[in-house]
């Protein structure tokens, strides 16, 4: 018998619903306390949010070159990039687009008032 224990590995999928669900509890807790989150939590997410935004449009990029140099008849290249580059507008227009229409409808910001001082 072997005396050692195995130890299971946790899927990705169980710890980013352990995160949502850590994130949903400690808003939760904070939500009396926003000069707490505002000191200690925001500087985190700023850097997080502008690394993301850092990050995917090289992503994109790279992986549609990708795609293109991984073609095998050279003459296909102009159809399918035309049809990528067309692909990619309007899937990012569509985005755009519902953002802005859900943004107005639940009214997202109505009532948040910046004063000059924080300008």
């Amino acid at each position: 018998m072997d005396t050692k224990k195995e130890k299971k590995k946790v899927s990705l999928t169980v710890w980013i619903l352990a995160a949502l669900v850590l994130g949903v509890i400690a808003g939760l807790l904070l939500q009396k306390n926003s000069d707490i989150a505002e000191t200690y939590i925001k500087p985190f997410g700023t850097i997080f949010l502008n690394l993301v935004k850092m990050v995917v449009v090289p992503v994109v990029l790279l992986s549609i070159m990708q795609g293109v140099i991984s073609l095998q008849d050279i003459r296909k290249v102009g159809s399918i990039g035309g049809k990528t580059v067309l692909f990619y507008m309007c899937t990012t227009a569509f985005a755009v687009t519902l953002g802005l229409v859900i943004a107005n409808v639940l009214s997202v910001g109505s009532g948040y008032n910046l004063s000059s001082e924080s300008l």
